[in-house]
């Protein structure tokens, strides 16, 4: 059973007794990234302890603005818009006539590209989701003051008030506790692990707990406050890192997938931090001169197709695409962009429920057989190698193929996303549990992709033995 606590209750008997002495993972800071992070690591059945030494999230936190690809990242622990009071925006306009308006309210992988919320209500939901989970540890009212790195395990001691210190061990910990975080302060001191610089540099800070400390959302960088997405980065941070720790955790990979986390995700912030001091630069320029020939220059391409659309529909905003990162090396034929997220779409199964694609795939791998199952192609011991490292097998046929096909357990792809759009009938993909494409090519050859997507993962197939929820 989980354990909430609240522990500046100053007389509060037996405190130590209900606090575990170790945890898979310690995440500090319980902001609407700390939380995220801690369902997330729950949802794939880590315990997970997280602490915040404010009782409950400000009430003076503002609006803030969320993309699809965070309202994604929050589908994937059971919150949708509907949760929470979000409202979808229209458009967004610049205060430089020179952008015009930016249209937002289109859908996209099954959410709006954005919508505007209460910070403090998000935070609430995102809560109350963590203490329904059996998995999860919360404690408010205490502070990280320090912590130690041992051979495999690290030792946080925490401030309970009233005079009150208690230890936990950990195999991880996480710092989710915003731009003034004590853990990187402690790390700073200590230099300990790797870290962002808040400029957007980065400096190596190589220890034995380079694999054990790490940094997400404001605690590892400072993003321009240009583009209100602070959170929606952090978000993409929780998803990378989520799921690596998970297996590893479980065995199911080796520690030094850990290491792709800074891989992939370092290029993405820098070209954030670089598109938000373009925005600032075009919106308020220093000089006079530069600023007209920069706003002219926007308002020429408003006229040139296909700018205009690709303006409004904010096509120049970086998308978080790795070139480097636990996926199979592209190579010529294969459709699919690896390191990219698969799309998102609408999907309708054989009972006719619909759903969203990202809910079938599941929280674990999946190998996608296109218009084809897949799995008469695999041999019994990849198949059952996929299946232990926490592997599914998901059909999706075109729409209306369920009428010229036997497609028990299909799902149709009502949007026609996939087929024929991305790829053609008889194509396979593996897709990561962040939903983040690792390998593609032919039905035929499902037992290849599903062998070089596993090899990735640092440990022989015949070692995953055991299913990773049991």
């Amino acid at each position: 059973m989980s354990t909430n606590v609240d522990a500046s209750t100053s007389c509060q008997p037996g405190l130590h007794a209900k606090l575990p002495q170790a945890v898979d993972v310690l995440v500090v800071g319980l902001g609407a990234l700390g939380a995220t992070i801690a369902n997330l690591l729950a949802r794939y059945g880590v315990h997970v302890m997280a602490i915040d030494k404010a009782i409950d999230s400000p009430t003076m936190h503002g609006a803030i603005a969320l993309n699809n690809d965070a309202l994604r990242i929050l589908q994937m622990i059971g919150i949708t818009e509907r949760d929470f009071d979000a409202t979808a925006m229209p458009h967004v306009r610049m205060r430089r006539p020179a952008f015009g308006k930016f249209s937002m309210v289109n859908n996209l992988h099954g959410h709006p590209k954005f919508v505007s919320v209460h910070q403090h209500d998000l935070e609430h939901c995102l809560r109350q989701q963590l203490e329904r989970d059996d998995c999860a540890d919360m404690v408010v009212g205490a502070t990280l003051t320090d912590f130690a790195s041992k051979q495999d395990c690290i030792i946080a001691t925490l401030d309970l008030g009233h005079g009150r210190r208690y230890s936990v061990e950990t195999r991880y910990l996480i710092s989710a506790d915003g731009a003034h975080s004590l853990v990187r302060k402690l790390i700073e001191q200590n230099s300990k692990a790797r870290i962002f610089a808040q400029d957007g540099n980065h400096e190596d800070m190589e220890s034995t707990a380079s694999r054990r400390v790490f940094l997400a959302g404001d605690a590892a960088y400072t993003a321009p406050p240009w583009l209100d997405q602070d959170l929606a980065t952090g978000l993409h941070d929780a998803a990378n890192l989520c799921w690596k720790l998970a297996w590893v955790i479980y065995d199911h990979a080796d520690a030094q997938i850990l290491d792709t986390y800074d891989e992939e995700r370092r290029p993405h912030m820098n070209a954030m931090m670089g598109f938000g001091n373009f925005i600032r630069k075009c919106v308020t320029p220093r000089h006079r001169g530069p600023g007209l020939i920069m706003h002219g220059l926007l308002r020429l391409l408003r006229c040139v197709s296909p700018w205009p659309t690709y303006l409004q529909e904010l096509g120049i905003n970086p998308r978080n695409i790795f070139r480097r990162g636990l996926f199979v090396k592209q190579n010529k034929g294969e459709k699919l962009a690896h390191g990219s997220p698969l799309p998102q779409t609408r999907v309708r199964g054989s009972d006719g429920t619909t759903r969203l694609s990202d809910d079938v795939l599941g929280r674990g791998f999946a190998l996608i057989g296109f218009g084809v199952d897949v799995s008469s192609f695999l041999d019994a011991s990849i198949a059952a190698a996929f299946a232990a490292a926490g592997g599914s097998i998901v059909q999706i046929i075109h729409r209306g193929q369920r009428l010229h096909v036997e497609a028990h357990g299909a799902w149709e792809d009502l949007d026609s996303a996939f087929l024929p759009r991305l790829v053609s009938v008889g194509w396979a993909a593996v897709i990561r549990p962040d939903k983040i494409i690792i390998h593609d090519g032919p039905a035929t050859d499902a037992n290849r992709l599903i062998r070089e997507s596993l090899t990735l993962l640092g440990l022989p197939i015949n070692f995953l033995k055991f299913s990773l929820w049991g």
